[in-house]
């Protein structure tokens, strides 16, 4: 994914506790545009995954934050304007993958469901 290398670090330098990702950077140059593994990010609706032609916004996957927390960390120390100390931030992390795994898991669940009616009807 092409993708501005500040835009990872932007909301954390805002003191933000999230891993969303802004996908229009203002601040980006030309040449902070670099290409970064697409496994770095997903796009999320409702803390869920998108599927078929949902629309949602740009957040990092696990990958991306284990690639990334080192300069995430450093550009929230940084910020002027914390919303909680780096604590608070890993908790958040901690929690919010865990909830997108319960959504992905309910989400499968539900389609699954979908899937055996189907299969149970006799044409």
């Amino acid at each position: 994914m092409k993708i501005s290398k500040s835009s990872i670090t932007c909301l954390a330098s805002e003191g933000r506790l999230t891993l969303q990702i802004p996908t229009l950077y203002i601040g980006s140059l030309p040449n902070d545009i670099i290409d970064l593994p697409d496994e770095w990010f997903c796009i999320l609706k409702g803390g869920r995954p998108c599927v078929g032609k949902e629309q949602g916004f740009l957040y990092l996957t696990y990958k991306g934050w284990i690639a990334n927390r080192n300069d995430i960390k450093k550009a929230f120390m940084a910020s002027k304007y914390k919303r909680g100390t780096w604590q608070d931030f890993k908790n958040h992390v901690k929690n919010d993958f865990k909830e997108r795994h319960k959504k992905v898991q309910k989400q499968i669940n539900y389609h699954q469901t979908k899937v055996n009616q189907l299969k149970n009807i006799k044409i």
